[in-house]
């Protein structure tokens, strides 16, 4: 599923989580500190619900949780 498509609904929440959770199964977050690099509104994404999932799956194992959001440095699109 590619997250930039989806509406956001009760149904695409679950979904958004379930993808997410398989996204980062590999990950070795647990026990360590994590930093998320999150798009600024130049980019267009459903954040808030990505977000959420990734602070519901990784929030209480890691050592601590950080968030930058990536300003960019590029020349607005037109």
């Amino acid at each position: 599923m590619d997250p930039l498509l989806i509406n956001q609904n009760k149904d695409t929440a679950v979904q958004v989580r379930e993808w997410l959770s398989g996204a980062t199964r590999n990950w070795n977050i647990a026990n360590r500190k994590t930093l998320l690099i999150v798009p600024d509104q130049t980019r267009t994404a459903p954040l808030g619900m990505l977000f959420k999932a990734f602070c519901e799956l990784w929030l209480e194992s890691a050592a601590a949780l950080d968030v930058m959001v990536a300003l960019g440095t590029h020349p607005p699109m037109s």
